[in-house]
């Protein structure tokens, strides 16, 4: 998903710069098979946090180069937070 997200975003950025090298980038949280968005609300963050508490959090990371309308280069990778 993070990938996935990093190329729509480097892509959307990159029509209006034709040319120019765009990197996109995209990260969530995942804990206990659950995947987490942005709090949208101090509540939702503080849920969020309560959530958390005691568990391994799994950090999806991704980022991707293009120019134009060509992907050049892209990388995932995972973290292990306890």
């Amino acid at each position: 998903v993070a990938l996935a997200l990093a190329e729509a975003k480097a892509l959307a950025v990159a029509r209006d710069r034709p040319g120019e090298l765009v990197l996109g980038s995209d990260s969530l949280v995942e804990v206990e098979g659950r995947r987490f968005d942005k709090p949208a609300s101090r509540d939702d963050a503080a849920g969020h946090l309560r959530f958390f508490a005691g568990k391994a959090m799994r950090l999806h990371s991704a980022a991707v180069l293009v120019r134009g309308n060509a992907v050049l280069w892209r990388h995932a990778s995972l973290a292990s937070l306890q």
